[in-house]
């Protein structure tokens, strides 16, 4: 005699990113869905040959090329022969290229099409052929005009502390009893490392940059014309940004404009205390005395030393905002509220078979 029971399904998914190689919080976004989704799902990753590197053995991996262009026909036709190849259930895009590149290929697959918007936009437009999108942050939701999004936070594995005696800061040229401020990203003028160079006048700590990019002859300029070459130093690229996080006094975040910071969750993981801009996630998360207006380096100053001055009483502040992060910005929890929007969207929520 027939029975049947009910199993879980797994998906066929196609997650899709057009961007060029690189190292930033939509890669990383990017291989840890892809890699936390394969172990339970079909999971095909899309994008620049090198986004390979990053995925695992069971992940399997397709390239769009090298020039990837959103209005590139031989980027089109590879999105349909992909389609066509793989059958996937659900298309996510990540960002506004890869969004364009899965519409214009919609018409040559029956997959539902999802999309992550992982930063502020001007013109969401392309997000409205969707239908299902995903937010990283309430504030990237709240800018969607005419685009209703589901909120997922960007989650990260916690954050693995080496545990070694020696401290990873650099030697102090002055105070080494001082305090130690972090501040972590790519050097570009988006991140606001500029105003926190500027709202460092007068502080009698030490400020760690760590991070490259375009903006670093600027910022050593700066702070060599500030004076400020023996209390802020820039340390480049690090592979030990969770020691330096979790033995500095206080982490900063002095963002211009931001989608979700990982540097916020990396530090909430850790139990770290944060400064921050008013930006989204941060202001979503962190109480509102720990949050400063944009491009404001008075405010973000005094935010600072009125942090570190009592640092006891603001560790109680923060245990409810630790407790909530834990919960919030985990990889477990992205991945399961992903999944449970795929199952929502393609109704594929359970298969029948025969015994």
């Amino acid at each position: 005699m027939a029975r049947t029971s009910p199993t879980p399904r797994k998906l066929r998914i196609m997650q899709v990113m057009a961007s060029g190689p690189g190292s930033g919080g939509i890669e990383k976004h990017f291989f840890e869905l892809c890699n936390r989704l394969a172990a339970d799902h079909s999971v095909v990753a899309v994008g620049h040959p090198a986004y390979r590197d990053g995925l695992q053995a069971d992940v399997h991996f397709e390239s769009l090329g090298r020039f990837i262009g959103r209005r590139n026909p031989a980027t089109i036709f590879r999105m349909v022969q992909l389609q066509r190849k793989w059958r996937p259930d659900v298309i996510h895009a990540h960002a506004s290229r890869a969004a364009a590149i899965v519409l214009q290929a919609r018409p040559f697959t029956s997959a539902v099409r999802v999309a992550t918007v992982h930063g502020l936009k001007r013109r969401p437009f392309v997000f409205r052929g969707f239908d299902r999108v995903i937010a990283v942050s309430r504030g990237v939701a709240a800018g969607l005009r005419g685009v209703q999004a589901d909120v997922i936070y960007n989650g990260i594995t916690l954050p693995t502390v080496s545990g070694a005696n020696e401290s990873p800061f650099p030697p102090s040229p002055v105070n080494p009893d001082g305090p130690v401020v972090v501040s972590v990203g790519r050097l570009d003028r988006v991140k606001g490392f500029d105003i926190l160079a500027d709202a460092w006048r007068g502080i009698d700590g030490r400020l760690l940059i760590v991070g490259e990019g375009p903006e670093r002859p600027a910022l050593e300029s700066q702070i060599r014309d500030r004076g400020l070459g023996d209390r802020v130093q820039l340390l480049g690229f690090r592979q030990d940004v969770p020691d330096l996080l979790a033995q500095a006094d206080l982490t900063v975040i002095a963002s211009r404009r931001e989608g979700f910071g990982y540097t916020l969750a990396e530090a909430l993981l850790l139990r770290r205390l944060v400064v921050s801009t008013d930006v989204p996630a941060a202001n979503e998360i962190l109480p509102a005395r720990f949050l400063v207006p944009c491009e404001d380096p008075d405010a973000l100053r005094a935010a600072i030393v009125s942090t570190l001055s009592d640092q006891r009483a603001v560790e109680q502040a923060f245990e409810p905002v630790w407790e909530q992060a834990a919960t919030a910005f985990t990889i477990d929890a992205m991945v399961a509220a992903t999944a449970r929007l795929y199952r929502e969207v393609t109704g594929l929520t359970m298969t029948r078979t025969a015994g």
